[in-house]
């Protein structure tokens, strides 16, 4: 598998399993875009995550 694929599929077992923790960068919404596609602000995507992910803390945490 080459660096540009991205293999979803694990990500998502792992997540399920509770067996990894996820490190996201400042250009984390923004990697693989392309000039035409609009993807969120990192906060927006920090937001989304703690929601999906039913982040216990409340939203001015800095974790969010």
């Amino acid at each position: 598998m080459g660096m540009d694929v991205v293999p979803l599929s694990v990500m998502s077992k792992l997540f399920r399993e509770r067996s990894v923790i996820p490190f996201l960068g400042s250009a984390a919404s923004v990697v693989g875009s392309t000039e035409n596609q609009t993807v969120l602000s990192v906060t927006k995507l920090s937001q989304h995550l703690a929601e999906i992910g039913k982040y216990p803390g409340s939203a001015s945490d800095p974790l969010t």
